[in-house]
């Protein structure tokens, strides 16, 4: 377990009414203690034996898969409510796709357009001339 970020001292403030709050923690913490002991988002490829001689329509049959991306977050300007907005339509995707037993890949941040095609752009536009 990681140490914490902020270690409260004699000059910190004093919260007052975070018994909702506390309660999310706790239910946070324990939800992510079952899952992690259940291996809830970890999924394997089936085992070899299993689908040999299978064609691949009939392995995407027998074990269908969803997969979801999202861009890396860029920092090129202000943090809005539109990032957790985008992103929390893919969550929720990826949230109803396990419910139907689907193999689910999300991996957060492997879709890097943003930034390198905004730098080339710079680069072409400044040996161009513009």
């Amino acid at each position: 377990m990681s140490p914490p970020l902020f270690v409260p001292s004699q000059h910190s403030p004093q919260l007052k009414q975070t018994g909702k709050r506390d309660h999310l923690k706790s239910l946070e913490k324990k939800y992510q203690t079952l899952w992690s002991s259940q291996n809830l988002f970890q999924v394997n490829a089936p085992p070899a034996d299993a689908i040999s001689g299978l064609s691949p329509t009939q392995i995407k049959e027998k074990y269908p898969k969803w997969f979801g991306n999202f861009p890396f977050p860029y920092m090129n300007g202000s943090l809005h409510l539109g990032h957790a907005f985008t992103i929390s339509k893919i969550e929720f995707a990826a949230g109803y796709q396990r419910m139907l037993r689907k193999r689910v890949l999300f991996p957060h941040g492997f879709h890097v357009t943003g930034m390198p095609i905004k730098v080339w752009l710079v680069l072409v536009l400044i040996c161009e001339g513009f």
